[in-house]
Formats: structure tokens, sequence, C-alpha cells
């Protein structure tokens, strides 16, 4: 069935219930704020109104109660919910009017807008993440003695990606070095700031299908089975300008925890390859079964839940597979300290 072309950032109605409202409001414990509002404020005899890239956003709230929930009714009702969100995704696909030379459409550049404001880290949210992770990889490659001649995390951060991932390459292999920065805390670093360092224990490296932009984050796909669906937020340049609005882009980066987002570490290898309609419609049918397990994950380290109940639950709704880990780089578990870092020896 064709899809109907509505405009960029254009609302379509969402029909819920009273039951199924309450239960949205009352029960998703993570929910959105503004969703909640938007549907507190919605008269009963009217649609919630929502954009598409809203309703995929809401749909992942959805997925992931319904995935740790471990009443049957109440998992059923959920899945109810995510139907009709998922029915109206796949119903409506918005098309961008080719513009004029010299000239956009006003819904393209108020939609391209909210993209730039709520798809990045605040100034100075990336002013601090800079700050953190070029003191780090300095002190890796002081360590591991992979570029000479640099005196400084400032001289580092100005190299460019094609050298510095070299290093990344290097604190991929020797991950204790996180461990040992920050024990010997050779800038002075904040007890906030070290936190923040120490949860780069729980990265994310490898190959992902940057597959759609939402309004807070864009999808990365990860390329592992079971799929998984990270929601990333970019550092000062939003993604659509560093890649492109035409999706999918295969690219290879690292995934960081940073204050309760999912960001990327600033080295962005994208691939030049053209997907059919074979690939898009698999990739499809992998979001789906990503949103249906864990919902758009948005926080690392991201945990499959193991109880039973929610086993059981997560089985109706997608075949049963190979769980595989979600990081390349495990850290054996140790006794933490009161800041949740474990105690460790310089050598």
């Amino acid at each position: 069935m064709s899809k109907k072309h509505i405009r960029p950032g254009e609302k379509v109605p969402l029909k819920l219930t009273a039951a199924q409202r309450a239960l949205i409001v009352n029960e998703v414990t993570c929910l959105d704020q503004g969703y909640e509002q938007t549907i507190r404020d919605t008269p009963l005899v009217e649609s919630i109104m929502m954009t598409l890239d809203e309703l995929d956003d809401f749909a992942g709230f959805v997925a992931a109660e319904a995935n740790h929930c471990d009443q049957r009714a109440k998992c059923r009702q959920l899945d109810a919910v995510f139907e009709k969100i998922q029915n109206l995704l796949d119903r409506f696909v918005e098309v961008v009017e080719r513009p004029m030379p010299n000239q956009m459409p006003t819904s393209t550049f108020r939609h391209r807008q909210f993209r730039i404001r709520d798809m990045l880290l605040t100034p100075q949210d990336a002013e601090l993440f800079f700050k953190l992770h070029r003191s780090l990889m300095w002190f890796v490659n002081e360590r591991q003695q992979i570029i000479p001649n640099v005196a400084a995390p400032e001289q580092f951060a100005a190299l460019s990606p094609e050298v510095r991932v070299h290093v990344r390459e290097a604190l991929l292999e020797r991950l204790d070095l996180i461990e040992i920065y920050v024990a010997a805390n050779p800038h002075h670093l904040t007890e906030e700031e070290l936190d923040v360092v120490y949860s780069w224990r729980d990265h994310v490296f490898g190959k992902f299908f940057v597959f759609r932009y939402l309004k807070k984050h864009a999808i990365f796909l990860a390329t592992e089975t079971p799929p998984i669906a990270y929601g990333v937020v970019a550092l000062t340049q939003p993604f659509d300008e560093m890649i492109g609005p035409y999706l999918p882009i295969w690219t290879e980066t690292m995934l960081l925890p940073f204050r309760g987002q999912i960001i990327y570490d600033g080295i962005f290898n994208s691939y030049n390859i053209s997907f059919g309609g074979g690939i898009r419609r698999a990739l499809n049918e992998d979001y789906k079964q990503a949103k249906q397990r864990l919902g758009i994950v948005t926080s690392l380290p991201n945990a499959v839940p193991a109880d039973p109940a929610i086993q059981r639950a997560k089985k109706r709704r997608t075949k049963p597979q190979q769980s595989m880990p979600l990081t390349r780089h495990a850290v054996p578990r140790a006794k933490t300290t009161k800041s949740g870092r474990r105690p460790f020896r310089l050598p």
C-alpha cells in the first residue's frame, strides 16, 4: 500500500481511548513530560495530534514500558497502543518540497530549525565534553606513545580526525587506561567530571546505520543481531549538516554516555554506499523489532531485562534470537566506591 504524502512537521491524528490515555499517563514511568501534557490537554473526543517524528519517539516510550512490565493484561494494552502508532507511521511519509534556487520552503526551514535546537548538546555540555575527552585522549597518547610531540590536550584536539583515530584504537585495546586516568587525575578534574570520564567504559563501538532524524536525537541502528536502536545527540553540528538529509547512512563511530544522554566521540566515518529498496525494507523491519524489544535506547549502559516474565513478554513481540553483548569491550565487575567508580591502583 502506498503511503500518503505529508509535509515535514505536519501532524497526524492518533486516536486513543480514555483507558489507553490513562494507561500511558499513569503507567509509562519514563514518559517525556511534553507527551504527557499533550495527552492531558487533548479532549477525549479529539485525536491527539503529533508529527511523525514525535510518534516515532513516543512509540519508543510505549515499547520500553511494555518490555519492562510483568502483567500480561498491561502488556497487551501497551501492545495495542504501539500498534496504533505503528500503523500511522506505516501509513504516512514526509515529503520535502524541492526549493527553487536560493529559496527554502518555510515548512522545511521550521522543521530543520527544531532539529538544530533539540538534537544538539547545549553549548555548556559540549564545552565540557570536549574538555574531558581531549584530556583523556591526550593521556592515552602519552601512555601509549602513538603520536609524537603532542605536549597538551589542546594540541591533541587540533589534530585531524584521521590522526586522532589511532589514539581511539589504542584506547579500545586498553580500556583500563580510563581507570588509570581517573585514579591519577592529572588534570585536576572535579569528582563529577571524573565520574563522566569513568562512565565511558560503557561505550558502544561499531558500525551503525544512521536511520532516522527524530526531534530529540538521531536513530543509530546497530548492525548486531538482535538489532538495537540508539538515540544519539550531536555535539555542535547537526547530523543532517554533517551527513546530509538522505538516509540511511552507514557509519562507524564510538557512542558514549554523557549526562544521561548518548553522544558520539567526535570521530565519524561514513561510507558512501547507496541502498536499494530491499535493504531499506529490511532496515525498517529491524527498526520496528528494535523498538518493540527495547524501545529507543537513550542512555548507557543499556541492560536487557533478565526477569522471566519480561522474557515471556518479549517473546510475544519478537522471534527468539541469540542475544549478543551491547558493547564489544566488556569490563569485568569489581567492588565499586560510593561514587560508582571502582578503586584502582596505579601500575
